[in-house]
């Protein structure tokens, strides 16, 4: 009846929110048994000029890894809005080169990690934003507050895809422990002292560690005992004795002997 008629306006491209969990768990250096793999990751971080494997470096190696990197790719097809997540989500100004800088700049140095809440607060603040989805790129670990499962069903409510980016070993690091250490603080010369600790670790299959006495400031062992351990994280109790025989002030060290790869 009237005829065709043109309309012109503009839209904006939509939303992909990049949170990157900057928290300390982000600083470890996980040891895989593949070696192509463990060499192809090196290469990786080489390129970018970073020192070491670390999770966090792994994630930038990921975003900014030059022709491969996804940072580009994100920037042509939408509006990135990027979030350091920790113990809350911090929002980073700029545009382009910026945000890459302070990708490339971040350091995993939060103590704590409530990546449950902190991801409800960018979910919330995307409302009535077109959102095409949030990428989480982390290792996982939350400390404190709501799990990241949860929020993923607020995120469902919302219509919201979450794309869960998880980086590092799934196998806990390989680590041995000592802990609750028992001694007298005053005895008579010529007695015998006990050591009690309890000894765990995890990470590892079934290994023989040696765990030693020794006084501050010495390298001399003053007792000793090679055992097996299976690091499945199970304590087990143990007892280290030495009889002092001078009178005096005594300062002394229990230890264990690290494992490779440790």
């Amino acid at each position: 009846m009237y005829g065709w008629m043109l309309d012109r306006y503009r839209t904006d491209l939509p939303d992909v929110v990049v949170v990157l969990d900057d928290s300390q768990s982000m600083r470890v250096v996980d040891q895989y048994d593949d070696s192509r793999l463990a060499d192809k990751l090196e290469r990786q971080v080489k390129a970018l000029q970073l020192d070491e494997a670390s999770r966090m470096n792994l994630v930038k190696a990921l975003l900014l890894e030059p022709g491969e990197g996804w940072w580009k790719s994100l920037q042509e097809r939408y509006t990135v809005r990027l979030y350091l997540l920790s113990t809350t989500a911090r929002i980073q100004s700029g545009q382009g080169e910026e945000l890459r800088d302070i990708v490339r700049s971040a350091e995993a140095a939060e103590p704590a990690s409530r990546l449950g809440n902190g991801l409800q607060d960018i979910l919330e603040s995307q409302r009535g934003r077109p959102t095409a989805a949030v990428l989480l790129l982390t290792d996982g670990i939350t400390t404190e507050g709501k799990s990241i499962s949860e929020v993923a069903h607020y995120a469902r409510r919302k219509s919201i895809p979450l794309f869960i980016l998880g980086v590092g070993d799934e196998r806990p690091p390989r680590d041995l422990r000592l802990s609750d250490l028992l001694v007298d603080d005053a005895v008579f010369g010529g007695v015998v002292v006990h050591f009690d600790f309890k000894l765990s670790g995890s990470g590892f299959g079934s290994e023989q560690v040696t765990v030693w006495l020794k006084q501050q400031g010495t390298d001399a062992a003053l007792a000793q005992q090679t055992l097996p351990i299976t690091g499945d994280g199970t304590s087990h109790s143990m007892r280290l004795s030495y009889r002092p025989m001078q009178e005096g002030e005594y300062e002394f060290v229990a230890g264990v002997e690290p494992l490779k790869n440790e």
